[in-house]
């Protein structure tokens, strides 16, 4: 059964990403959790798909440079890349790649966000 932490933290995720959702998107969203609420691998799967695109988008969300979309389309792509057998790429941070920052910055950084998710990740 899906837990309801785990769908506030999507839910989020996905409303930063999404315009307002119309009366369809709100059953879509509502068949979504069922499902997911019936099928841990799908639960498990959608979340790190939807958590990927986040990451991929972080830095435009947070610049407000994003353009949001509707909800139907990311839920599309994410159910067929699901149905495809594709995995989310492991992300933390987009600019931890990027050749510009010093090494030292980047070993701070990843040191801060594991602290991060030690502190926040419930066992």
């Amino acid at each position: 059964m899906i837990k309801n932490d785990n769908f506030k933290q999507i839910e989020h995720l996905i409303l930063e990403m999404t315009h307002p959702f119309d009366d369809n998107e709100q059953m879509e969203i509502a068949c979504l959790c069922c499902r997911m609420a019936k099928d841990n691998k799908f639960e498990f799967e959608y979340t790190s798909q939807i958590k990927s695109l986040y990451v991929h988008n972080y830095l435009a969300i947070k610049n407000g440079t994003y353009k949001k979309v509707n909800f139907t389309t990311i839920n599309k792509e994410i159910i067929q890349a699901i149905e495809r057998g594709g995995k989310a790429d492991l992300v933390i941070d987009p600019t931890l790649n990027k050749k510009s920052i010093p090494s030292s910055n980047k070993i701070a950084r990843i040191q801060s966000i594991k602290t991060f998710l030690n502190n926040n990740i419930k066992k």
